[in-house]
């Protein structure tokens, strides 16, 4: 016989899964705070450039160099946005088997 205290919440299954998510969003932030301030700099140093009488080159490399960051900023929080995806298909997927489980059991 199964017995059930009144008013006890049982142990949330998926707490495991759900610890890990803020860590991921916190991920998240950090590379979006990254990216503001690599603009910051990159915009204080495109205008050093301009006042240059050559700054072609200078404008160039500027130019190459936020292309390369902005794609790996890019990448690094793709791949944490993935990771929250894989979190969110994993806790439904629970989600779907304990439903199957519960519905095995009442027709039991």
């Amino acid at each position: 016989m199964l017995m059930v205290a009144v008013g006890v919440r049982a142990a949330d299954p998926d707490a495991d899964l759900k610890s890990r998510k803020p860590g991921h969003e916190r991920q998240i932030q950090a590379v979006e705070a990254e990216r503001l301030a690599f603009q910051r700099d990159l915009a204080q140093r495109e205008e050093i450039c301009l006042k240059r009488f050559f700054s072609y080159r200078c404008i160039e490399e500027i130019r190459t160099e936020h292309l390369r960051r902005m794609r790996e900023f890019d990448l690094r929080k793709e791949a944490e946005l993935q990771a929250l995806r894989d979190i969110d298909a994993e806790l439904r997927a629970r989600a779907r088997t304990r439903r199957a489980d519960d519905k095995t059991e009442r027709q039991s």
